[in-house]
């Protein structure tokens, strides 16, 4: 699993919370789009820019999942097809057991 995408993951959080922490910005009401609710994401700026970084937060930690869901396919082949020991295995397997 790539660190990099752990830590994007991370700082898509951070920038998320970061941006719930500003003075409110209110998004001028010709700019809010048609069938608006008045939720704070449609008519606050700062709102808004939480929710996108919170979807990239999912986004990315959805990715990291599957590749460990990937890598866990790929462990249980390599037992199956006897191209690593028993041994190796538990070692490996103690590694990932908390994935």
């Amino acid at each position: 699993m790539s660190k990099q995408m752990i830590l994007s993951a991370m700082n898509e959080l951070i920038d998320a919370q970061s941006s719930l922490h500003m003075y409110p910005d209110p998004i001028p009401k010709d700019e809010i789009t048609d069938g608006a609710r008045g939720f704070l994401s449609e008519t606050d700026s700062w709102c808004k820019h939480s929710i996108e970084h919170s979807r990239e937060t999912f986004k990315k930690l959805k990715e990291i999942g599957e590749m460990v869901e990937r890598i866990k396919y790929e462990l249980y082949k390599l037992v199956r097809d006897n191209k690593i020991n028993e041994s190796d295995y538990e070692k490996i397997y103690e590694i990932m057991k908390d994935l």
